[in-house]
């Protein structure tokens, strides 16, 4: 057991030497503790988003169903019910295959209508994810059967809030969308599949497979796509599973070619389905994000790893005289060696548990700030796959900055390489070192200005719209809608909402602002508009004739929507002029035709008017939009939007009560301001930003504590050389100049290797994350302005420290 006294012995004597320099040390141990602390945070969500399996039994073998479109390169597409219903019965390879999708419901019975977002599902869905009911049952294949009692499950946190947990709540009945359903089970605590969802789902229906989404006519193509999860046998391999499927796709292509061609030109689409691993398409969204935010900690970890080796550099070179003494006594270079790497041990697993204690405090601020519904993200925290990656960055940074430094010294442990160098060593290591971290920090800093440049423009610049004083709110027309569309209900409610006092203006739409365009058009008469159908897209809005008023929108040219412009009227549409300039240059786009290639939404419009640029809050530019009315297309979901007059504050009580007088059942909800709809459309990318923000500002902390350690070493060494010059006429300006010129000149060195590197990760960034500005020269300017201002200050005060010195105070020490 000697090595155990002699490694306690070691220890002791590191921690010795380490007390007798307590501010350094401070100094260490908090750099590389901050850098093991964020990275052990970034672990932490790293493992719970991309490496824990996901929440199921033997969760490897669950596999998503797609569709492919391999002319218009489209992927991962959810598939239709009656693809799904073939490659059940032809495979041999699967275990399960079922599906789902999602709707918004209204429940009421209680103090007030609520709507409620709830999951269809097929009859083996539940049991595929191998979930087991906590009461009751799950779905059987009977419950599909058209005529059968209407049946309902509920989601534990649904169960508790409007049931009070009442175990007798078997058999109860609660009104789904006006019609009674019997609950006939609760999922267990914990369960939820909502990462493909736009929220989360808190009731289970069954999936009605009537004619409408099992028959083959296109007619209701898109209606019947619907989220499709499949297990795999024991034994079979995803490619193995995968060819069987892409076969029985060929089969479809070849049987059904009217399906899966272009209705405007014929062309084939090339369709084929394929399977992808479930974790992949739950966490694809988030995969570029987590690797963005990996990368940034491992760069704040290695500035932090050569902050450590620096230090530990100059405590070496320091004893130097100690280590040729151990040697003429007889210490090999193992013994050597082995007392070094023990000593760098100590400060990183200190470090590490300085580290791990940060974990914990910032893991509370991640989930502030990275707060989701997934339980992926809710599993983040620190438990022993992150304690154990903690103390294995520790071991990597005593391998990494502890067996450099132990090495140059021993190397040179000789009595006679003492005498030769007197214990002096070159400087020429420690300015890489610096160089090296300035380039890591600069490229930390140029990503991070990129996103809160990109999001202050996205702010800054002109929408098109003013939000002011909007609110919105969400709802869905309960109920069975009526011959005319949803247009005459939703016109009752804005009628009621006109007359509340202090209400300027009211609006619907079936989205407050445009989007993307994702809408294929072309204009009837031209000689190229079937084959420029799938190559033109614009932004699509269902809009009241009010919503341009409401939004300060102007109509440039023709006229807006009227009452008149009803289901039995010709089609109307308003573009804006951004559609006109592209594709009317220089002409009237007024009573010219659209078509659309989005099936019967959009027939055929005539252009009425013309209204000003809307630029969606995730977008830079402004792309084409057309707009219809509400009383033309009929849409079930729809945002109301409510301006109230300068002075007014209109309650949210006073708009329900004026929809329930129409609908009493109606539910209202997401009631939000207009500001913080858009504020929310890039909140993601403002947290990454802070996130990065945080990351680059640490980095520049913590290398510029490193040039400083570097530079207050040097100088202290050359206080002789510097009293010398001093003594024989040479004035502050050359002294600062002889300390200072080195250090920024490797400086400007790791300024131009890392602007190099951050052009590069500048469009990476860009493909990661929406709203990431362009790599300008202004950018480059200020922030390489930024990091040699703080290297100058770091070399100033010790600089100034040395000329403070008396030179014959110095020459008679010496």
């Amino acid at each position: 057991m000697r090595w155990i006294e002699t490694l306690l012995r070691d220890l002791w004597y590191g921690a010795r030497l380490f007390l007798r320099q307590p501010g350094t040390t401070f100094l260490a141990v908090l750099t590389l503790s901050l850098g093991i602390g964020a990275n052990a945070v970034i672990y932490s969500l790293l493992h719970a988003v991309l490496l824990r399996p996901l929440p199921f039994p033997e969760a490897e073998r669950l596999v998503a169903v797609v569709d492919n479109y391999r002319t218009d390169g489209v992927r991962n597409v959810s598939p239709t019910v009656p693809e799904l219903l073939d490659v059940r019965a032809a495979s041999r390879h699967l275990d399960a295959l079922s599906f789902y999708d999602t709707r918004d419901v209204q429940v009421s019975g209680g103090t007030e209508p609520a709507r409620a977002f709830s999951a269809r599902v097929e009859a083996g869905f539940l049991g595929t994810l191998g979930v087991k009911p906590a009461l009751g049952r799950l779905f059987t294949p009977e419950d599909h059967a058209p005529g059968r009692d209407r049946i309902v499950i509920l989601t534990d946190a649904f169960w508790r809030r409007n049931f009070g947990a009442d175990p007798e709540v078997i058999d109860h009945r609660i009104i789904v969308n006006g019609v009674a359903n019997t609950v006939v089970g609760v999922l267990p605590p914990g369960f939820s599949f909502d990462y493909l969802s736009s929220e989360p789902v808190e009731l289970y229906v069954p999936f009605p497979l009537s004619a409408t989404y099992t028959s083959r006519s296109a007619e209701f193509a898109n209606v019947r796509r619907v989220t499709a999860v499949a297990r795999l046998k024991p034994g079979v391999t995803l490619q193995q599973a995968s060819a069987e499927v892409h076969a029985v796709s060929q089969r479809l292509r070849a049987d059904h070619p009217q399906l899966y061609r272009r209705g405007s030109d014929g062309q084939d689409l090339g369709f084929s389905m394929s399977l992808t691993p479930l974790r992949e398409i739950v966490v694809g969204r988030a995969r570029p994000i987590v690797v963005l935010l990996s990368g940034a900690v491992g760069l704040v970890l290695l500035i932090a790893c050569v902050n450590t080796a620096q230090f530990l550099l100059a405590r070496a070179v320091e004893r130097q005289q100690e280590v040729a003494i151990r040697a003429a006594l007889g210490a090999g270079a193992g013994r050597l060696l082995r007392q070094f790497l023990t000593e760098a041990s100590l400060l990183a697993f200190v470090a590490a548990a300085v580290g791990i204690l940060q974990a914990v405090w910032l893991m509370g601020v991640f989930r502030a700030v990275l707060s989701s519904r997934s339980p992926l993200v809710s599993g983040l925290g620190i438990d022993m796959p992150v304690i154990g990656f903690a103390l294995g960055v520790a071991v990597v940074v005593v391998l990494a900055c502890g067996l450099f430094p132990a090495l140059h010294v021993v190397r040179r442990s000789s009595l006679s390489d003492l005498a030769r160098t007197g214990g002096a060593a070159r400087s020429g290591t420690r300015h890489v070192l610096i160089a090296l971290e300035v380039a890591v920090s600069v490229v930390l800093l140029v990503c991070a200005g990129l996103l809160v440049q990109g999001i202050r423009q996205l702010q800054n610049a002109p929408g098109g719209y003013s939000s002011d004083q909007v609110t919105t709110m969400r709802l869905r027309v309960a109920g069975r809608v009526g011959p005319g569309g949803t247009g005459p209900t939703y016109q009752r409610y804005l009628s009621q909402i006109a007359a509340i006092p202090g209400v300027e203006a009211v609006a619907a739409a079936d989205a407050p602002l445009p989007g993307f365009p994702g809408v294929e058009f072309a204009v009837i008469g031209r000689p190229d508009d079937a084959a420029t159908l799938t190559h033109q897209r614009a932004s699509w809005r269902i809009v009241s004739p009010g919503y341009f008023g409401v939004l300060g929108i102007p109509i440039v040219a023709g006229r807006s929507f009227a009452e008149h412009d009803t289901a039995n009227r010709p089609h109307v549409a308003i573009i804006n002029e951004e559609m006109a300039r592209r594709f009317w240059p220089g002409q009237n786009p007024i009573g010219a035709q659209l078509r659309s290639g989005a099936g019967p939404r959009l027939a055929v419009a005539t252009i009425v008017g013309i209204a000003g640029n809307v630029r969606p809050p995730r977008q830079r530019d402004v792309a084409p939009q057309i707009y219809v009315s509400y009383l033309q297309q009929s849409e079930p979901n729809i945002t109301l939007l409510v301006k109230s007059a300068a002075g007014f504050n209109v309650s949210v009580e006073t708009i329900k009560q004026a929809v329930w007088s129409v609908v009493p059942e109606q539910p209202v909800f997401d009631i939000r301001s207009l500001a913080d709809v858009v504020a929310q459309s890039t909140a993601e990318a403002r947290v990454i930003a802070r996130l990065l923000g945080a990351f680059a500002l640490l980095a520049v902390l913590m290398s510029t504590l490193g040039v400083y350690t570097v530079v207050s070493y040097l100088t202290a060494r050359r206080t002789k050389e510097v009293a010398l010059r001093r003594a024989i006429g040479a004035d502050s300006l050359d002294v600062m100049r002889l300390l200072g010129m080195p250090t920024l000149g490797w400086t400007f060195v790791g300024l131009a290797v890392g602007i190099a590197a951050a052009a590069a990760a500048s469009n990476l960034l860009r493909t990661a994350v929406l709203g990431t500005a362009r790599l300008e020269a202004p950018t480059v300017i200020a922030i390489a302005l930024l990091y040699v201002m703080a290297v100058a200050l770091a070399v100033a005060v010790p600089a100034v420290r040395a000329l403070r010195i008396e030179p014959a105070r110095v020459l008679r020490a010496e």
